[in-house]
């Protein structure tokens, strides 16, 4: 490589660390830990935090099996207690990064079964913990968790409004479904969410999944479902 092209990716390099994190980024960098290990020789989970740990405004390090994660307040430390191969409760943290438009710290946690994420507030220093993938509102005033399955800790709907920094539940109910995933925000106060459609399972070849969308609203207290105009009913292999 010549000294050019060399000095260009050092720079490039640099700006990429010196960019901060957007709540837009969120679940770009959340499908990043997707299928990642503590086994020798797979895609490992600590090198992939790495990457986060190096932004310059990552407000975080690793000490071991300590994550530290810099508030305004002081540290917040989380420290892994999992060995999956003494089955032992507890978990394994991992730093998402620090994304300063909503004022918040990512973390996401591994169990031996199942997984959770955690807000942590840069401003208080407050922790919450999700029960499942945190989806920033477009205009960064609101965060949603929908999404339900056996992977989960909480299969709910619940509502956050983002205010200063910090984090006030507006609503919560259990899923009329036991399989969902989120699918977008339509607007702030409407969103999407694919669901197990049990009640036309029938309708579909064996070995297949009912499926279909459906648009939730939160407006004036109250959090309405209808069907979603597309896509329609349809039939899958798998969720």
């Amino acid at each position: 490589m010549s000294r050019t092209l060399f000095a260009t990716a050092l720079v490039f390099a640099w700006l990429l660390a010196a960019l901060p994190c957007r709540a837009a980024d969120l679940e770009a960098a959340d499908r990043k830990l997707d299928g990642c290990s503590y086994r020798v020789g797979e895609k490992s989970c600590r090198e992939v935090e790495s990457g986060f740990l190096r932004k310059r405004d990552a407000k975080a390090s690793r000490e071991g099996d300590s994550l530290h994660i810099m508030t305004l307040r002081g540290p917040v430390i989380f420290t892994d207690t999992l060995d999956e191969f003494k089955h032992v409760d507890g978990g394994v943290y991992l730093s998402l990064g620090y994304f300063p438009d909503i004022g918040q710290h990512l973390v996401r946690v591994f169990y031996y079964e199942g997984g959770n994420y955690v807000l942590v507030s840069n401003t208080t220093a407050e922790t919450v913990f999700s029960g499942a993938a945190p989806h920033v509102s477009p205009s960064r005033k609101r965060i949603v968790v929908a999404d339900a399955s056996e992977a989960y800790t909480s299969n709910q709907i619940k509502i956050w409004a983002l205010e200063s920094g910090r984090l006030r539940l507006e609503h919560s109910e259990p899923f009329k479904t036991i399989v969902a995933r989120f699918v977008r925000w339509e607007d702030d106060a409407s969103f999407t969410v694919d669901e197990y459609d049990d009640s036309r399972s029938a309708d579909c070849p064996k070995g297949k999944f009912a499926e279909q969308h459906y648009t939730y609203r939160w407006e004036r207290g109250i959090l309405s479902r209808s069907v979603a105009q597309e896509p329609k009913f349809r039939c899958e292999d798998n969720w």
